[in-house]
């Protein structure tokens, strides 16, 4: 029995499936399950769980099991909606609905930095008198973007065209040029949020310096936390591939992803020519 069977009603799900194969219409029964539920209990959790670490309440170690157990939770959900691909429920009809879906939610993502962007412009284009009408305020030093910003900026846009690579191999049902293209995009990865992690402890300032440094390290620490996870993303479509659960006709799991990380691609050139270079001049 799989991990994701515990959380379903047994008997329910195999009345449901049956009843879904009897049905002549193109959409699919979604059997009962606890991994939504679950899911919005850790999402609540880890929220609550943020607020209290900024406040001194709880340890890092504590964050950290909490970001772990709501990644479980997704990644069992993405199982199950994997496993009923293979189970052949997902007809035209319902592809078309998660790619929908999947669009409306990198939409929801846009407006998210679209926020942090807007906060960035508002302060930069008319400096307020409590920062002395300059931007960058005064006592925050320049951001050396020719360094490791750069750098980073070179990882993801060498990223960008493996996956690339790797969709246009699926195409053709190239499992092994799927494999090194994506194995290459998670290699580039981490080494993008290793030289994020390097490049904060080198910075001089801190997300309390000013609006400058709250915006700075929350707009890129998003953008971080968006990277890590694509990675995961990335790296449950590389293990799909190596067990041989993507088509040729049906490859819609590795697409997301694959739409996911060029959403972070883009994300990032425009945090680099912005923030980092527009915004430290």
């Amino acid at each position: 029995m799989k991990l994701t069977h515990l959380f379903y009603f047994s008997d329910l799900k195999s009345e449901f499936y049956k009843v879904a194969k009897k049905e002549e219409h193109p959409y699919h029964i979604v059997a009962p399950s606890f991994i939504p539920v679950i899911t919005a209990i850790s999402t609540f959790c880890l929220v609550t769980g943020i607020s209290l670490f900024f406040h001194d309440y709880i340890h890092i170690k504590k964050l950290i099991i909490l970001v772990v157990n709501l990644f479980v939770s997704i990644s069992l959900w993405g199982g199950l909606v994997s496993e009923e691909g293979l189970l052949g429920f997902h007809t035209r009809r319902v592809l078309k609905g998660l790619q929908l879906g999947f669009l409306l939610f990198i939409a929801s993502e846009v407006m998210f930095f679209f926020s942090f962007f807007w906060a960035f412009f508002h302060y930069s284009l008319s400096p307020s008198i409590w920062i002395c009408c300059v931007w960058p305020p005064p006592g925050i030093p320049h951001v050396n973007y020719f360094s490791i910003p750069l750098l980073n900026t070179f990882l993801l846009v060498s990223s960008g065209f493996a996956v690339t690579f790797s969709h246009r191999a699926a195409k053709v049902s190239k499992n092994s040029k799927i494999a090194r293209g994506l194995m290459l995009s998670v290699f580039y990865g981490i080494l993008f949020i290793s030289c994020q992690y390097y490049e904060y402890n080198t910075l001089s300032f801190n997300i309390s310096n000013s609006v400058y440094g709250s915006i700075f390290y929350t707009l890129t620490g998003f953008h971080g936390t968006h990277v890590i996870i694509g990675l995961i993303m990335l790296f449950h479509c590389l293990v799909r591939v190596y067990s041989g659960t993507f088509t040729k006709q049906n490859h819609l799991g590795l697409e997301a992803a694959i739409y996911y990380w060029h959403f972070v691609d883009v994300v990032w050139l425009f945090v680099y020519f912005f923030i980092y270079i527009w915004g430290s001049s």
